[in-house]
C-alpha cells in the first residue's frame, strides 16, 4: 500500500529536477590583438636590406577585461625570399639586456617576440630582411601567433609591397641616365606643349570671333528690341525718383515707370530668357544690378504685398507704350484724389505711396557711372558692384536718395 501511494510522485521529482535553474559558466575573457606593419623601402637594390615594423597592441579593456591576457607571441611566415638578419623587440622582454636578436637566436628562440601581452599593453617589432635576388614588386606579409587562450589564435599581417632591383635599375643608374636624358626630353615636351596650348588659345579665339560675327545681327535685334526699351524705362525710372516732390516731380510719372521698367524686362525674359552680352563680366553687372533694384524697390520676397501689387499692376499695362497713353486709360479725371479706374492699378499705386513715405528709393542701385566711385553708406547699398564695368550696360545709375519732409523733398547721403 506504501510503495502503490509513492508512484505518483517520481513524474513529479523529474519534473522539479528538470526545472532548477543552470547558471552558465564564466566564459574566459579573450584579449583583442591588433597589429599593423609597413617597410622602411618599396624599393631595395639587390642585397640590400630592408627594414620592417610591426605596432602589436591588446586593444581589450584593462578596467572590464583585466583576465583577457595573449600569451606567447610568436612571428611566423616571415616572406621566404627574404633573409632575416636581425629582429629587435620594445620595451625590453624580462631579464634581458639586448631588444635584438640574430636570425639564429630567433629561431632557437621558437620565434617568440613576447611573453605576456596585457589588456591595453603593446610592443613594437622591428627586423631587417635582406634579398640576394631581383624581386618583382610584391606585398610582403607576416603571422603572429599566440597560444594562449587556448587553443590560441592567430592574426595575418601586411608588411607593405617591396621591390628588389637587379644592378641595372639601381637608382644611381636611373639618376644618371635621367640627369643625360630627361633634360632635352623635358625641354622638348615643354616646347611641344606651349605650342599647342597656343594653337588651341588661337582656334578658340577665332572659335569666338566667328561665333560672335554671326551672332551680331542677332544682339543688335535684341538690341533694339529689348534692351534699348528696358534701358530706357530704368533712366526714366531713375530719373523720376530723383526729383520726387511737390515741386520738381511728379509720383505718378515716377509710379508709371515702375511698371514700364518690370513689364519690359518679364517681356524681355519671357522673349529671349534674360539678356546676353559678348562679355559675361557684363552679364553678370546686369543681373547684380536688376536684383539690387528689385530688393531695394519691390522686396526680393515674392509674397511681399508691394511686391505682388507691382506685379498684378504690370499684366494691365500691356500695349501701353507712355505716360500719356496710361493717364487716359487708368486715371479717373477729376476725382478728388489721384484714383484709378483698374483695382490692380489702384492697389499697386497705393502700396507705391506707401513704400515713398516710409523708404524711399532706399539701396536703389547706388552705382557711380565714374571710373573711381565714392563707396555708399551702408545704410544707403546693400552691396558694392565694381564700377568699371558699368559701361556695359546701363542698368544701374548715380541716383542720391530721397527723404520726405514736411516742406518737399531733401537729398541723402550724396555722393
Amino acid at each position: 500500500m506504501a510503495l502503490h501511494s509513492c508512484r505518483p510522485t517520481l513524474p513529479l521529482l523529474l519534473l522539479a529536477f528538470l526545472t532548477v535553474p543552470s547558471f552558465p559558466m564564466a566564459q574566459e575573457a579573450l584579449p583583442n590583438i591588433s597589429a599593423g606593419g609597413y617597410l622602411s623601402a618599396r624599393a631595395v637594390n639587390k642585397g640590400q636590406t630592408v627594414q620592417f615594423t610591426l605596432a602589436v597592441k591588446n586593444k581589450a579593456d584593462a578596467k572590464t577585461k583585466p583576465s583577457a591576457v595573449a600569451r606567447s607571441l610568436h612571428l611566423y611566415g616571415l616572406p621566404a625570399q627574404y633573409q632575416l638578419e636581425k629582429i629587435c623587440v620594445l620595451p625590453l622582454l624580462p631579464l634581458r639586456t639586448d631588444p635584438c636578436q640574430n636570425a639564429a637566436q630567433f629561431a632557437s628562440a621558437q620565434n617568440m617576440v613576447w611573453d605576456t601581452l596585457a589588456p591595453g599593453q603593446s610592443i613594437t617589432v622591428q627586423g631587417n630582411l635582406r634579398s640576394d635576388a631581383p624581386r618583382k614588386t610584391s606585398t610582403l606579409t607576416a603571422s603572429l601567433v599566440w597560444d594562449f587562450p587556448a587553443p590560441g589564435s592567430s592574426l595575418a599581417i601586411s608588411l607593405g609591397e617591396n621591390q628588389v632591383r637587379d644592378w641595372y635599375q639601381a637608382e644611381w643608374i636611373n639618376d644618371a641616365l635621367t640627369k643625360a636624358l630627361g633634360l632635352p626630353a623635358v625641354l622638348a615636351l615643354l616646347t611641344a606643349a606651349l605650342a599647342f596650348y597656343v594653337t588651341k588659345r588661337q582656334q578658340q579665339q577665332a572659335l569666338r570671333a566667328e561665333t560672335w560675327k554671326q551672332l551680331l545681327p542677332l544682339s543688335h535685334r535684341y538690341a533694339a528690341k529689348f534692351y534699348l526699351p528696358l534701358s530706357l524705362a530704368a533712366t526714366r525710372l531713375a530719373e523720376n525718383l530723383r526729383v520726387l516732390g511737390p515741386k520738381s516731380g511728379d509720383e505718378r510719372i515716377a509710379f508709371f515707370y515702375v511698371l514700364l521698367c518690370y513689364r519690359e524686362m518679364a517681356k524681355t525674359r519671357k522673349a529671349i530668357g534674360g539678356l546676353y552680352f559678348k562679355d559675361l563680366r557684363g552679364e553678370d553687372l546686369a543681373g547684380e544690378c536688376w536684383r539690387l533694384q528689385r530688393e531695394a524697390l519691390i522686396s526680393a520676397n515674392e509674397e511681399d504685398p508691394f511686391n505682388l501689387a507691382i506685379r498684378y499692376a504690370v499684366e494691365r499695362i500691356t500695349g501701353v507704350e507712355n505716360y500719356a497713353a496710361f493717364k487716359r486709360k487708368f486715371e479717373i479725371a477729376g476725382a478728388a484724389t489721384i484714383t484709378y479706374n483698374h483695382p490692380d492699378i489702384q492697389t499697386a499705386w497705393t502700396r507705391f505711396r506707401s513704400w515713398l513715405a516710409e523708404e524711399p528709393a532706399k539701396g536703389l542701385v547706388f552705382l557711380s557711372s565714374s571710373f573711381e566711385p565714392h563707396p555708399p553708406s551702408a545704410t544707403v547699398a546693400k552691396r558694392y558692384v565694381a564700377a568699371k564695368y558699368l559701361k556695359v550696360f546701363p542698368l544701374c545709375w548715380t541716383m542720391n536718395p530721397i527723404v520726405r519732409t514736411n516742406t518737399g523733398t531733401a537729398p541723402r547721403h550724396a555722393w
